[in-house]
């Protein structure tokens, strides 16, 4: 077969929607009528109508109809990971090691570092 070749698959199309899943997608979350499905160079494509009538081709991953489930939007994501958390808490033992002086260098008044300083031990 050659490469550009397009190929229809004849299932029953008729009345199926999909929804968009790609968040990058000006369509995202909307339900689409579904009126093909495709093949381009092996990879699965849709044929949908959109809502102004125009009809677009979207690869199959960007879709419900995709085999990964679907894309969280950007701000649901949470914006620290455990690993991430766990990164920072050791960054910040460090900074706090390292900032952590026995004389206070600002005389008398309180230093800033100071607050950050753990206790010694006893």
């Amino acid at each position: 077969a050659h490469q550009d070749q397009q190929t229809t698959d004849h299932d029953a199309t008729l009345d199926q929607s999909i929804q968009v899943i790609a968040p990058h997608h000006p369509l995202y979350g909307q339900r689409l009528p579904l009126l093909r499905r495709l093949r381009k160079r092996g990879e699965p494509l849709v044929v949908v109508r959109l809502p102004s009538g125009a009809t677009q081709q979207l690869p199959q991953r960007w879709t419900d109809l995709g085999v990964l489930p679907p894309h969280p939007r950007p701000e649901t994501l949470p914006r620290f990971s455990l690993v991430s958390l766990r990164d920072l808490l050791h960054i910040l033992q460090d900074v706090q090691a390292r900032s952590c002086v026995k004389e206070d260098p600002y005389g008398p008044s309180r230093s800033p570092v100071g607050d950050v300083c753990p206790p010694e031990p006893t």
